[in-house]
């Protein structure tokens, strides 16, 4: 299994450079995110302008499984903050790593800044 941050899923839904590696990730291997990110990927969509249920079909159409972000994700979460605060890593980027670290799971993201922090996983970074 692998953890997809919100960046890779909304690559897909806009089909956006790195598609084709997330689209083929999704077919061939069990993907997962945080709940936290799963808001973050509604959110987005409705503040582009699509209605909520919209949002909410094509997320899972994608089938995604949905991990819950718990209250040891959210100490793993909060306990990132001082070593990503310099390359601007917000709750949501955070919630998807420590949904990986607490489950010695890959990430991946399209996120490049992601792949030059120390952390004890495994970064993908789709390009």
């Amino acid at each position: 299994m692998i953890v997809l941050d919100a960046s890779t899923v909304l690559v897909v839904i806009y089909d956006e450079p790195g598609a084709a590696k997330v689209t083929l990730m999704l077919e061939e291997q069990s993907c997962a995110m945080s709940a936290a990110n799963r808001s973050e990927v509604v959110t987005v969509l409705i503040d582009g302008g699509w209605p909520y249920e919209a949002a909410l079909n094509i997320l899972d159409a994608l089938e995604i499984q949905t991990i819950p972000f718990t209250r040891e994700d959210a100490n793993i979460a909060a306990a990132l903050r001082p070593r990503t605060r310099s390359v601007g890593l917000g709750l949501g980027d955070r919630a998807c790593l420590a949904t990986a670290i607490r489950r010695d799971l890959a990430v991946l993201t399209a996120d490049r800044i992601w792949a030059g922090l120390d952390l004890p996983i495994v970064v993908d970074v789709v390009r």
